[in-house]
C-alpha cells in the first residue's frame, strides 16, 4: 500500500510521547507481570498481512516496544495500515512496518486479516472562497464537501482521501506554532447520531475507551463549540510533551481535530490560546452535502445560472462547469433577523453588529452587507456586489448543438449592443486562450428541461 504521507505529521508527533524510565503513574498496574506473561506466551508465526482496524473510525491505534498497554508508544498508526506479522502472543502481535522497518507490539483488537485497502485519492484544493477552502469529497453514506478557514499563516499539505475517510495536514512557517490534522470518517454504527450532543453517558464512556485504550494516561473532558456543539476533549500532558485532540460527529461522521506541539519548538506546551484556536477551528468547519448528479441534473433543467468554466481536454471537446446560485432567504426570515443574530446563508456568515433599513427598504447589515427583495425572495449583497455561491461542479462534452453568444466586442473589450455566435469549438479555444475571462462573474449558462447544456452566454468582463 502506497505510504499514507498525509499521517506523517501525526505519526511523528504522537510517536514522540515521552518514554517510560521505570517509574509508574501512581496506582497504575504493574505492566512487567502483564509483559512477562505475554512474553512466555509467544510463538513464531508464518509471516502475514494484517490491517489496523482502530475502534473509533477516524482514530489510530498504537505500536509498542512491549505487549502491553503500559509501554511506551513507538508509533500510531491509522485504519487500513498493512503490517506484517512476525509472532503472536495471547493480546498481541509483534508486527513489523516494512514502509518503515520500525518492529513493535499492537494489540490483536485493533487489528483485522480482511485487507480491504480503499484506493488512494490525492485531491486538489480547491480555489479558496469566502475565506475557506474546500478539502474534496467523501462520499461514504451520501456525499459531503468539507470546507474550512485556514487558520492564519497556516498553509495545508495535499490532502488525500482513502474512499471511507480524509485527512489534512495543517503546518506553519513559525516553528513555535503548533502541527493540526483534521480528519473526517463516516461510522455506520453512529449513521443515527446527528451530534456528539445526542449520546448518553454509557455512549460516551464507549467512545472515552477509544482513546484511553492508546493513550492510559490521556485526561478526557468535554467542550462545546460556539454553536453549541459538543466536543470530546483528549489531552495528554506530562510537562514535557503535549497533544489536544477533539472529536466530535456530524450525522454519522466522526470529525477529529489534532493539535500537537512542534518537535523543535522550545516550549512543548499547548497554551489556553492555541488550544481556543482548535475550539474555533472545529465550530467554523463546514459539510456541505453534494447533490448526486440525478439531483444536480433536475436542479438544473429548464434554467439559467452564471458558472466558472475550464477546459479539461480540448480535442475532447471537455468542459468542467462549476454553478453558482445565489444566496436568498424568506421577507419573513430576514424581517426576523435583529442584532447580536447570525445571518448564515450557505458557506457566508455574519454576526450582526448594525442592523438599519435603508430609503430604498433594503436591511442593511454592519454597513457592507445589504439584503435586497426581489420576487418573493430576500437576495444578499456584499459592497453592491450580489453574493453567489457555487453549487454543482459538472464535466460537459460540448456537442455541435452547443451555442457561445459573446456580447463582448473583441477589438474594444467593451459589451456590444449585440451578440456574436461562436460555435463549441470556437468557445473550447478561447477558454483555453484566457481562462480569467469565463467566470461566474460575467458568464451565464443554459441549461434544457433535461438539464443538459445548450447555450453560453458571455456578458460583460470579469472586471466589471
Amino acid at each position: 500500500m502506497k505510504k499514507q504521507l498525509i499521517y506523517l505529521l501525526l505519526v511523528l508527533s504522537l510517536a514522540a510521547l515521552p518514554v517510560m524510565t521505570g517509574a509508574m503513574a501512581e496506582g497504575a498496574a504493574d505492566p512487567f507481570e502483564e509483559i512477562t506473561a505475554e512474553f512466555a506466551q509467544a510463538k513464531k508465526v508464518e509471516a502475514y498481512q494484517v490491517a489496523v482496524h482502530p475502534t473509533r473510525v477516524s482514530g489510530w491505534t498504537a505500536l509498542r516496544w512491549a505487549p502491553s498497554k503500559q509501554a511506551p508508544i513507538m508509533a500510531t498508526y491509522p485504519a487500513k495500515q498493512e503490517l506484517t506479522v512476525l509472532k503472536e502472543t495471547g493480546n498481541w502481535l509483534l508486527v513489523e512496518n516494512t514502509q518503515t522497518g520500525d518492529v513493535g507490539y499492537i494489540n490483536k483488537a485493533y487489528v483485522t486479516t480482511e485487507i480491504q485497502t480503499a484506493e488512494e485519492k490525492e485531491l486538489k484544493l480547491a480555489t479558496e472562497q469566502n475565506g475557506k477552502v474546500n478539502l474534496g469529497v467523501i462520499d461514504i453514506n451520501g456525499a459531503f464537501s468539507l470546507q474550512c478557514g485556514l487558520p492564519e499563516g497556516y498553509t495545508m499539505t495535499p490532502v488525500r482521501s482513502f474512499g471511507d475517510q480524509m485527512v489534512a495536514v495543517m503546518t506553519s512557517q513559525d516553528p513555535a506554532k503548533p502541527e493540526m490534522v483534521l480528519s473526517a470518517a463516516y461510522d455506520p454504527a453512529y449513521a443515527s447520531v446527528d451530534r456528539l450532543n445526542d449520546l448518553d453517558d454509557e455512549a460516551l464512556a464507549v467512545l472515552e475507551k477509544t482513546f484511553t485504550d492508546v493513550d492510559p494516561t490521556v485526561e478526557i473532558t468535554y467542550g462545546d463549540t460556539g454553536l453549541g456543539t459538543r466536543l470530546m476533549v483528549a489531552r495528554q500532558n506530562d510537562g514535557g510533551f503535549d497533544y489536544l485532540d477533539l472529536m466530535s460527529i456530524y450525522k454519522g461522521y466522526f470529525v477529529e481535530f489534532v493539535m500537537v506541539a512542534p518537535l523543535t519548538a522550545e516550549e512543548k506546551a499547548l497554551t489556553e490560546e492555541q488550544m481556543r484556536l482548535s475550539v474555533d477551528f472545529l465550530t467554523d468547519l463546514d459539510f456541505v452535502p453534494v447533490a448526486g448528479e440525478a439531483d444536480v441534473k433536475a436542479q438544473l433543467a429548464d434554467s439559467t445560472y452564471p458558472a466558472d468554466l475550464t477546459v479539461e481536454n480540448a480535442e475532447e471537446r471537455t468542459v468542467r462547469v462549476v454553478v453558482s446560485h445565489a444566496l436568498t432567504l424568506t421577507p419573513e426570515a430576514a424581517a426576523a433577523l435583529k442584532v447580536g443574530d447570525t445571518l448564515t446563508l450557505g458557506q457566508f456568515s455574519e454576526t450582526i453588529e448594525t442592523l438599519e433599513e435603508t430609503e430604498d427598504g433594503d436591511l442593511l447589515i454592519n454597513g457592507t452587507i445589504a439584503l435586497r427583495q426581489y420576487g418573493e425572495d430576500v437576495h444578499l449583497y456584499v459592497d453592491e456586489r450580489e453574493h453567489i455561491e457555487p453549487f454543482a461542479e459538472l464535466t460537459v462534452t460540448l456537442s455541435d448543438e452547443v451555442k457561445f453568444q459573446d456580447w463582448l466586442n473583441h477589438e474594444t473589450w467593451e459589451e456590444d449592443d449585440h451578440a456574436t455566435e461562436y460555435s463549441a469549438e470556437e468557445l473550447i479555444a478561447m477558454i483555453e486562450a484566457d481562462p480569467s475571462a469565463f467566470t461566474a462573474d460575467n458568464v451565464w449558462v443554459f441549461f434544457n428541461e433535461a438539464g443538459e447544456l445548450f447555450n453560453v452566454e458571455r456578458v460583460g468582463t470579469t472586471q466589471q
